[in-house]
This record gives structure tokens, C-alpha cells and sequence, in this order.
């Protein structure tokens, strides 16, 4: 189509946006579920970024413990909005029915667990680096990741042999998010697709 270029540009647009700000609530999140610093500038920073919608649904929408499930509301709805705009710009107009709904929501759910896994192995990867570059610095973000991938680093941890200097943490939690896309959000992903090409 000649409009390809424009409907590039319309989709790279939208998906930018959307990506962002959904993973900036994931991260929220995270956040929460790790039970990182509040107070950390870049914490405090997404929760500013994120209070404005988070804050309204949170009178409707009770927690689960200290956990917000309008967090994890917020970011169904958002993912499934995106992949519904997307059809609809790339000319798929699929019907309003059980099956697409629920495929919008499966798919978006597994789109969610694939981004919070690649969250995750981007944070162990700048982790490790920043490690190496700024090992004893003051770094807030650094500080912010560490409290992110430090459950998980001391789970592997735990089961990794004493290789002494060498520690090959990192590689085993990089290797166990690869085959979790692989054998949990890739099969999530697949059931939705599935279920909105039924229609």
C-alpha cells in the first residue's frame, strides 16, 4: 500500500507510547513485589508517573495485602487496548465477541509476562555491568535494580555450586528467563492468538 510509511509511523507511535508507559507500570509493580525503597528518587519518579490513574482505581479496586491489583489491572487494560488499536490500524476488523475479547485478554496477559521477564533480564545484564563500572559509587538506579534482582539472584544463588571467584548467577537467571518465555508466556501468547483467530 502506498500509506505504508504513514501507518508505520502511526503504529511506531502508538506502540512507543504504550510500550513505555506499560512498562513503566510493570515496574511499579515489581516494585511492589520486591518491597524496594519508596523512597528511591527513580522509584518515587514512577510512582509520580503512574499515581494520576493508579490512585483513582485504587478507591475502587482493593488491595491484596500491600500489593495495588489495580496496578495489574491497569496494565491488562493497556496491553489489551494497544493489540486492539494495532488490529484495527493493520485492518483487521474482528468482531465483538467472547472469543476475541477473551484473546485480546489472554494475549495481552502473556505479552505482560514476556515484558516482565525481559525487564528482568535487562536489569540483571545492567546490573552486572554497572558492577563492573561503578562498583562502589552511590547510584540510585543501580541501588533500584539490585533490590529488583536481589530475591532472585540469592534464589539461584542458592542452588548454584561454589565456583569461587567466579560467580555464573547472572548466566543461570538469564538462561531461566529465556526458558520462561519460552515454555510460559510463548504458549500464553500462542492460546490468545488462537483464540481471536476463532473469532
Amino acid at each position: 500500500m502506498l500509506a505504508s510509511p504513514i501507518q508505520n509511523a502511526i503504529e511506531f507511535i502508538i506502540t512507543t507510547f504504550f510500550n513505555i508507559y506499560i512498562s513503566i507500570v510493570l515496574i511499579r509493580l515489581i516494585l511492589q513485589l520486591v518491597r524496594a525503597d519508596f523512597y528511591n528518587p527513580i522509584a518515587q519518579t514512577i510512582y509520580k508517573l503512574t499515581n494520576p490513574i493508579i490512585m483513582p482505581m485504587n478507591k475502587i479496586i482493593p488491595r491484596y495485602r500491600k500489593l495495588e491489583l489495580s496496578v495489574i489491572l491497569l496494565a491488562l487494560i493497556l496491553q489489551a487496548s494497544e493489540l486492539a488499536i494495532m488490529l484495527y490500524i493493520r485492518g483487521f476488523h474482528i468482531p465483538f465477541t467472547l472469543n476475541t475479547v477473551s484473546g485480546l485478554i489472554v494475549l495481552g496477559a502473556g505479552q505482560l509476562i514476556d515484558l516482565a521477564i525481559l525487564i528482568y533480564m535487562i536489569a540483571t545484564f545492567i546490573l552486572v555491568i554497572l558492577s563492573w563500572i561503578q562498583p562502589r559509587q552511590y547510584n540510585p538506579i543501580l541501588i533500584l535494580i539490585a533490590q529488583i534482582v536481589d530475591p532472585l539472584y540469592r534464589r539461584v544463588g542458592r542452588l548454584m555450586p561454589n565456583t569461587g571467584a567466579l560467580d555464573f548467577t547472572a548466566m543461570a537467571i538469564i538462561f531461566l528467563l529465556i526458558l520462561s518465555r519460552i515454555l510460559i508466556s510463548e504458549p500464553i501468547m500462542q492460546i490468545g492468538k488462537t483464540l481471536i483467530a476463532k473469532g
